[in-house]
């Protein structure tokens, strides 16, 4: 039995090669390390996007109402703020429709068409909100 073994293993391997000959799409320890490394660029980019943003923010906001905010993302040019309650969320909301939000826009190193604000803790699902 034992002499067996390794000519089963031959044929084994033989038989993954013939498949992954059959299937070229299907990830190698090669293509997952350009996966991880095109991830790794992508989050590199994502976070030098958001830093530029965050710059123009704190120097736009002030800071005890930016304490009150959280940057959540930037997606498709909308920078989404999280305020911490709703006198955050409508202190934040007047300062940006007296020019803040333009300003926003001018200072920030990564597109942004516009700010969009929402509350903490708010559940998107609820109709209720």
């Amino acid at each position: 039995m034992s002499g067996e073994a390794p000519s089963d293993a031959r044929s084994a391997g033989a038989r993954l090669d013939r498949l992954r000959a059959l299937r070229p799409g299907l990830s190698t320890p090669d293509s997952l390390g350009a996966l991880f490394r095109e991830a790794r660029a992508e989050l590199g980019r994502a976070q030098r996007r958001m830093a530029g943003v965050a710059d123009a923010w704190a120097s736009v906001v002030p800071e005890p109402l930016a304490s009150r905010t959280a940057l959540q993302g930037l997606a498709r040019g909308v920078l989404t703020v999280i305020a911490a309650d709703s006198a955050a969320r409508f202190e934040i909301d007047r300062l940006l429709r007296s020019g803040a939000e333009a300003e926003i826009i001018r200072r920030s190193k990564a597109p942004v068409r516009k700010v969009k604000i929402s509350l903490a803790g708010a559940d998107r699902d609820d109709p209720a909100r």
